[in-house]
């Protein structure tokens, strides 16, 4: 059932233990008491479905022993020379679902959106949540007991600053942009590593090139129009973000996340410099599911182990990009598939 599609579709009690759904989209499912224990649903679609009392807890498979199954023995668990197998929801968006009471026993949830979800009365007890989103849930009454909770983006801090009792991080953006527009001789530039932005102020439209704020988290932020130009951004988070029409060129963004994020019209092609040789844009090993990408410059883009997965490429330009190990799985491209991204660039 890899990529199978149940948007709308009411599934109510029904029983994919084990199964395979992999890139599944189940938007808008109602999907109350289903089992999908043991099941594996990294990168699949979730969001505004209602899965209330859903088994997502692992399962033992009958399939596989504890000595024989090499494949999943990193994350599965023995008993009694059986394998018991943790379900697979890494990088799955829930975004809005209804999740009251359902369980996510030592569930694999890395990565997970749960924006807005409301797992009132869920358990997720064992479950790995590293680099998950929790950001609006409702999680009144949830067990985390035993959870990996490493990394979760939760609700912005009410009153951010870049250290206790330092600048807030509008201050440091404002003498950032000061630093900019003085090309040095006023302001200072940003460094913002670990930093979140969530509550910065408005960033779209702002010129913060040359921004050093890698592992950052920008998660929802509309950061239409932004200038990020040169900017030190390695594994920031920008999962659910608007980047339309931002200015990315030369940018390092190795490692970062744009799962679900807005790109169209983009520019992440190579940035200009004066007596040098232009800077390619870093992208090995970004994560770029679902994301929409149409119309955007990728030219001369590292992009080499980057996820791709279901996004959407369509009037993309990728000349001279560099896709070496790229997962494209149900991307969407031109009628011609990459036949018009390349025309005009040498062979």
């Amino acid at each position: 059932l890899r990529g199978a599609r149940f948007e709308g579709a009411v599934i109510e009690g029904a029983v994919f233990r084990l199964a395979d759904l992999t890139g599944a989209a189940l938007d808008g499912a109602r999907a109350r008491r289903a089992d999908l224990s043991g099941a594996c649903l990294m990168g699949a679609s979730i969001t505004d479905a209602n899965f209330c009392e859903a088994d997502f807890g692992e399962v033992v498979d009958p399939r596989a022993s504890s000595t024989s199954d090499t494949e999943h023995a990193e994350t599965s668990s023995s008993l009694g020379g059986v394998v018991a197998r943790p379900v697979d929801l890494a990088e799955v968006d829930f975004g809005g679902c209804r999740l009251v009471a359902a369980n996510f026993t030592n569930a694999r949830l890395t990565q997970a959106m749960l924006d807005g979800a409301d797992l009132t009365g869920a358990i997720l007890l064992g479950a790995d949540l590293e680099g998950a989103v929790l950001a609006g849930a409702m999680t009144e009454g949830v067990l985390f007991n035993g959870a990996h909770l490493r990394h979760v983006v939760r609700d912005a801090p009410a009153a951010p600053s870049v250290d206790e009792g330092g600048p807030s991080l509008a201050e440091v953006l404002a003498r950032h942009q000061a630093w900019v527009r003085s090309h040095g001789a006023g302001g200072e530039p940003g460094l913002l590593g670990n930093a979140d932005l969530r509550d910065a102020g408005v960033l779209s439209g702002r010129d913060l090139t040359a921004l050093v704020a890698p592992n950052a988290t920008f998660f929802g932020m509309d950061l239409s129009g932004v200038c990020l130009k040169g900017a030190q951004l390695a594994g920031a988070d920008f999962r659910k973000a608007n980047l339309t029409r931002a200015d990315l060129r030369g940018a390092s963004l190795n490692g970062a996340r744009f799962a679900g994020a807005d790109l169209r019209g983009a520019a992440l092609g190579p940035l200009a410099v004066e007596g040098k040789r232009p800077v390619a844009t870093r992208g090995c090993g970004a994560n770029l599911r679902s994301a929409d990408l149409r119309g955007a410059d990728l030219r001369g883009v590292d992009l080499e182990g980057a996820v791709l997965a279901r996004a959407d490429l369509r009037g993309a330009v990728l000349g001279a990009a560099n896709l070496r190990g790229i997962d494209l799985e149900r991307a969407t491209v031109s009628p011609d598939g990459f036949r018009s991204v390349f025309a005009g660039f040498p062979k």
